[in-house]
């Protein structure tokens, strides 16, 4: 007598079975318009006696864990091995007697897969009152799917409450599940999927159960909807792999099955990487039956072996969304909190569901989660926010650029940047959240839109000492009188009513007493709008420079060149301009221009020992510079070097050569005129001898000799030059040679002496008439 038996092998999804995939493009998978790829399954079975006499007659394996052609997908080729019969549910595999103690069985398949959205251009009403007789069973309740369970149906009630539309109540569900139920591996030590109720009690799952309870709460509210079990990749925990997944299908009237999967944020549509093997109404459906004919037998079976290669991507997928992407604020300190905002604009003309991710960016820290799920109706705009906080320990030397990337479905891209210092304003969380919970407080009032709301003033950069006039214009642009219109800024409040297109007009005077980034908010708020509006401003204080960190070298030897430097710090938070840096001293003058004094700013000089004094040497650096109003400021700093330990010969040529440096700085007007008067003197010196009427001879030849016994000996001294323009180059003074002149000191010639002393005693002679 024979005896049946049977195994059923229930598909543990989201674990991973023995698989092997070669990783192609990675993450471009998500984002390709399609992919196909090969996928391979297969096990063994062995035959195990129980018993003396024992037989197996017959052994049969049904397999349900297939490719299937879908909306979206094309089985391109099957094969099996051995040989088997397939209908739409299953290959069957008979064996009639098995052969062997051991016996496998293998399938081999080509599948393409596009990327699966399903447009809906139209709103379903919701509820679905009427539903037609082969939809039924996916509104009844499973052992795992447990929709009967009073907490499902009160939890998707209180989702759906209100809601008329059926894209927004199934896309409310699925962003609930994803927010409040966590993802956690916990429960795959259980030897089977946790049921719909138990998930929602304990608030954690893997993808098998976070579907369950999706599927379970849309059948409470009518909703047909199935489980669906495949492969998909993954990028999770850097496995980048392929791995058996579950995601669901919901009915949309007029349209068909559209997918959810709530693990990966793909609502209302999945990315090319997920391979459709199977669907059910209950997740603990399994996906292989065993059964045989026999006597003192039983089978032993193995894991499910899957293998997918992907052999070729499609295109990648053309962004068809629009994101804005901005900051609240454009500069904020180290430490401070900031929020960034998302406009997210559907162009299109159907239904557009997507999850926005926001980068997560070296020096930022992110508060909550990077990810929001957004569904846009037709032509609707919509914003999200995250908070980010800037780290506090970054270089308090450096200016910081964050730039934010924010990624939506098809490749949509939006970027902004802000910029972080040491010396911006701080915000705090409290302010932070304060501002978004206005910005949601206006979406909410949904008039707020019929409001237009805009400030503005002269200028983005302010002096303390300068008061700023800020001016506000709000329109009404609805068909509603808009009573007790409170405009504020901080304290400062200015009440008026708008009639319809009517136009008010606000001013405030503001003064700040601290320089950095400020931050103008204005709100316009009553009964039915909320209306924010931000200015982001500049102070500036009074500009300033100062030299310091002078370093010169500590001894000098005399024909040795040598190099000092000095720091220029930029002491204010505005910034100096039209600088001019003047270094004057023993060495000359030199200068520098600096146009923007943005930071500090080292200098270098080379110089010689030549070209300074001996004993100590006196420098001074002027600093002469201006506002952005022009106005003037000018600073100094002294500073000296002292040279010593020198010989007489090299004390006097660093006093020639000063002399030299001294003598070419002069200005060429008065070397000139000093010239000219030179020549005059030389001139009336050496004149030629003659005998002027009225005048003893002897008289004038007494006179001139007093001239000439003046004379002092004469030094020839050729300077050197002073050439480049870049750095102070030495003044290099070297005597070429000293010239003596001849005497013509007429109290020196004997001959003269004898004469003068014959002459002495006579009279002049007369001079004759003419």
């Amino acid at each position: 007598m024979g005896k049946k038996g049977a195994v059923i092998i229930p598909l543990a999804v989201c674990l991973l079975f023995t698989i092997s995939c070669s990783v192609f493009a990675q993450d471009e998978i998500f984002t390709a318009s399609d992919l196909t790829a090969s996928l391979a399954i297969s096990s063994n079975m062995d035959i195990v006696p129980l018993g003396n006499n024992w037989r197996i007659d017959k052994l049969r394996v049904e397999q349900t864990f297939f490719p299937k052609d879908a909306w979206n997908q094309d089985v391109l080729e099957l094969d099996n091995n051995p040989e088997a019969s397939i209908n739409d549910s299953a290959i069957n595999y008979v064996w009639e007697p098995p052969g062997t103690d051991s016996v496998g069985f293998a399938m081999d398949s080509m599948v393409k897969v596009t990327y699966g959205f399903m447009p809906v251009d139209r709103k379903i009403s919701f509820p679905l009152l009427e539903l037609p007789e082969d939809l039924q069973k996916y509104v009844i309740p499973q052992k795992n799917i447990d929709s009967e369970k009073r907490e499902i149906i009160e939890k998707a009630s209180e989702l759906a409450k209100g809601e008329s539309d059926l894209y927004v109540v199934v896309f409310n569900v699925a962003e609930w599940i994803q927010n409040n139920i966590e993802y956690s591996l916990d429960s795959l030590t259980a030897e089977a999927s946790q049921k719909a109720s138990w998930v929602l009690e304990n608030k954690e799952g893997v993808c098998d159960e976070l579907t369950s309870l999706f599927v379970a709460m849309l059948r409470s509210l009518g909703i047909p909807a199935r489980y669906i079990s495949g492969v998909a990749y993954t990028n999770w925990n850097s496995l980048n792999d392929f791995g058996p997944h579950a995601w669901a299908e919901v009915y949309f009237p007029g349209y068909g099955w559209i997918p959810f999967d709530i693990t990966y944020g793909e609502f209302g549509f999945v990315d090319a990487g997920h391979i459709r093997l199977k669907e059910s109404l209950d997740s603990n459906e399994p996906t292989v039956n065993y059964r045989w004919d026999g006597w003192l037998v039983d089978i032993q079976t193995h894991r499910l072996k899957i293998e997918t290669e992907v052999a070729s991507l499609g295109s990648r997928l053309n962004p068809d969304l629009i994101l804005d992407v901005a900051p609240l604020k454009d500069r904020v300190k180290f430490g401070s909190y900031n929020l960034i905002e998302a406009e997210i604009y559907n162009p299109n003309s159907y239904y557009y569901p997507t999850e926005v991710i926001i980068s997560r960016s070296s020096g930022l820290e992110l508060v909550g989660d990077s990810k929001k799920q957004v569904l846009l109706l037709p032509g609707e705009r919509k914003k999200v926010y995250w908070v980010m906080r800037v780290d506090s320990n970054l270089d308090k030397s450096f200016i910081y650029t964050f730039r934010i990337i924010v990624q939506g479905a098809r490749n949509a891209t939006g970027t902004a940047t802000f910029v972080s210092s040491d010396r911006d304003q701080s915000f705090d969380l409290e302010y932070i959240n304060g501002i978004l919970a206005q910005k949601i407080e206006e979406r909410q009032k949904t008039y707020s839109r019929s409001v237009g709301l805009e400030c503005k003033t002269d200028k983005s950069e302010y002096y303390l000492d300068e008061i700023i006039k800020m001016d506000c214009d709000i329109r009404n642009e609805g068909n509603a009188y808009l009573k007790d219109v409170s405009m504020c800024y901080e304290n400062d409040c200015k009440m008026l009513d708008l009639g319809i297109a009517e136009k008010g007009s606000v001013s405030y005077a503001i003064k700040f007493e601290s320089e950095g980034a400020k931050n103008l908010d204005i709100v316009a708020k009553n009964e039915f709008i909320t209306k924010t509006v931000g200015l982001s401003l500049t102070m500036l204080d009074p500009p300033m420079v100062s030299a310091e960190g002078i370093i010169t070298p500590e001894s000098l030897e005399f024909g040795k060149s040598y190099t000092m430097e000095f720091t220029l710090l930029k002491d204010s938070f505005s910034e100096p301009v039209n600088l001019n840096v003047r270094m004057a001293g023993p060495m000359g003058e030199r200068t520098w221009q600096v146009p923007n004094m943005s930071q500090d700013r080292k200098f270098y000089v080379s110089f010689e020992s030549s070209m300074l004094n001996p004993g100590q040497n006196d420098f001074e650096i002027v600093l002469d510079y201006e506002d952005k109003l022009g106005r003037k400021f000018t600073g100094s700093k002294t500073f000296a070097m002292q040279f010593d330990n020198l010989n007489f010969l090299q004390r006097l040529q660093l006093k020639m050569n000063s002399f030299a440096r001294n003598f070419s700085s002069l200005d060429i007007k008065l070397v000139v005129m000093i010239a000219f008067a030179f020549g005059i003197a030389l001139g009336f010196i050496f004149r030629p001898k003659k005998h002027k009427a009225g005048v003893p001879e002897d008289y004038l030849e007494k006179v001139e000799g007093k001239g000439l016994d003046a004379m002092e000996p004469a030094h020839e001294i050729e300077p050197g030059e002073i050439k480049g323009d870049s750095l102070i180059k030495p003044f290099q003074r070297t005597i070429e040679k000293v010239v003596v002149p001849e005497s013509k000191n007429e109290e020196k010639s004997p001959e003269l002496r004898d004469r003068r002393k014959d002459d002495q005693g006579k009279k002049p002679k007369q001079p004759k008439k003419a």
